[in-house]
């Protein structure tokens, strides 16, 4: 899970849980981009939201980019926030880190692909209304 949390600096909080193999990669390199996909990538989405597959396998399964903090950064997405973590918090079955957005990538255009209520729906990018 990501959202929004402050903009100065800018920074998101990026909820994994604990026993995701990803949560000590991300606590051993600091850093990490947030993608968020299009309507057209439910796919995608899907394969790589697996919480027990290797970082190896993650990166096979799509094409990437590497931006300013050396993090990998889905290609296609339709924004990209390049991150480092600036804190982490325990909390019930997951890490709550705290990431500052170093830089960010936008595309224009497609709908945008959210997760609500346990499954992936489509947010209409003309009228931000889910469809």
């Amino acid at each position: 899970a990501v959202c929004g949390t402050t903009d100065e600096p800018p920074t998101v909080p990026v909820c994994i849980h604990r026993s995701a193999l990803n949560n000590a990669e991300f606590r051993e390199c600091g850093t990490l981009c947030a993608n968020v996909l299009s309507a057209e990538q439910l796919g995608t989405a899907e394969r790589l939201a697996t919480k027990n597959i290797s970082a190896e396998e993650r990166f096979r399964l799509a094409e990437w980019d590497v931006l300013e903090t050396s993090a990998p950064a889905l290609r296609h997405a339709l924004t990209s926030l390049d991150c480092e973590i600036t804190s982490t918090v325990e909390i019930g079955t997951h890490t709550v880190f705290s990431f500052t957005v170093r830089a960010a990538g936008i595309a224009a255009g497609d709908d945008e692909l959210v997760y609500l209520g346990r499954e992936y729906q489509r947010l209409d990018a003309s009228t931000s209304a889910l469809v």
